[in-house]
């Protein structure tokens, strides 16, 4: 949480005041990590040789499930430019390029089955 300005002209005056904001992306990512999310995915959603780090990708899709669930489209044309989440994770657009979401999904695939609760 920190606390951000707010600047508001009105009747030729300058106000100013205050809100506690809540930053719902880092807690996001923290949770994910306290939750040791990020060292079970290591194994097994290694790199790429051509650099696609899939570990990234799907943290990125978790949080965007999390906070403002939609379609991998909107996540894609909207939500991650408008979100910290490229500079949280050191990356760039190519993270959730047009097919990276879809593949990264399809990994998951046979991970589901194995560690399913029946």
């Amino acid at each position: 949480m920190y606390l951000r300005c707010n600047r508001r002209f009105k009747d030729g005056k300058e106000h100013c005041y205050w809100n506690i904001v809540e930053a719902k992306r880092w807690l996001a990512c923290r949770l994910y990590e306290q939750l040791g999310l990020d060292h079970f995915w290591q194994a097994r959603l290694p790199v790429r040789s051509e650099g696609t780090c899939w570990r990234h990708i799907l943290q990125t899709l978790v949080v965007y499930r999390l906070l403002d669930p939609g379609s991998e489209w909107r996540l894609r044309r909207l939500w991650f430019e408008q979100s910290a989440m490229g500079d949280l994770l050191g990356a760039d657009y190519s993270l959730v390029e047009k097919n990276a979401l879809y593949r990264c999904l399809d990994k998951l695939l046979p991970t589901r089955v194995r560690y399913s609760i029946i």
